[in-house]
């Protein structure tokens, strides 16, 4: 991999130093908030305050593992990168089905529709109107990591739509997949 895609902008591979590799530190409220009221992440300064404190123990950069569609905040993700220092790389995706309402549109989005939010997510700038609405309004800031979900529907039509999606557009833009892996699933 020739650069690694930050919030801030691309970052040359040694600097990325240490590295977490799923976390979720900016998430506003949405249907996962519903299903466990810790799933909302939205006071900044903490959230900041946090970052900082990764920073101050040696973490140099993170990968925010909250993905388009899902309540994922990506300005907010970039004003905490340049505040505290710490590269961090956004997702584009999707989670588990579950944090999706039943309206959402990533239910009835088409393969190479899905494939191509992904793409442009990642080489164009992340959605900022994809909770609620088909994504239609894009920031300049770019993920940089494709992120997956596996939970205990297993590979389901649904779901293999959305990973076959995934991995064509990984293919295309040239960028890597994270897979969450769910307890009590199978994925071999």
């Amino acid at each position: 991999m020739k650069e690694i895609v930050t919030v801030t902008g691309p970052i040359a591979p040694e600097e990325l130093g240490f590295c977490q590799c799923h976390e979720h530190i900016a998430m506003s409220k949405g249907k996962s908030w519903y299903l466990n009221p810790a799933l909302r992440i939205d006071d900044m300064a903490k959230s900041l305050e946090e970052v900082r404190r990764y920073k101050s123990c040696g973490g140099d950069s993170f990968i925010d593992a909250q993905p388009c569609g899902c309540n994922r905040m990506a300005e907010e993700l970039r004003k905490l990168s340049v505040k505290s220092g710490v590269h961090i790389i956004a997702s584009t995706g999707f989670h588990k089905l579950c944090f999706y309402p039943d309206s959402h549109w990533i239910h009835s989005i088409s393969e190479a529709d899905l494939e191509e939010v992904f793409v442009r997510e990642l080489t164009t700038g992340m959605y900022t109107d994809a909770d609620c609405t088909y994504p239609s309004v894009q920031s300049s800031i770019k993920a940089g990591i494709i992120k997956t979900a596996y939970d205990t529907e297993e590979l389901s039509p649904r779901y293999k739509k959305l990973f076959r999606a995934a991995a064509s557009a990984s293919l295309k833009a040239e960028r890597i997949i994270m897979i969450h892996v769910e307890q009590d699933t199978n994925p071999i």
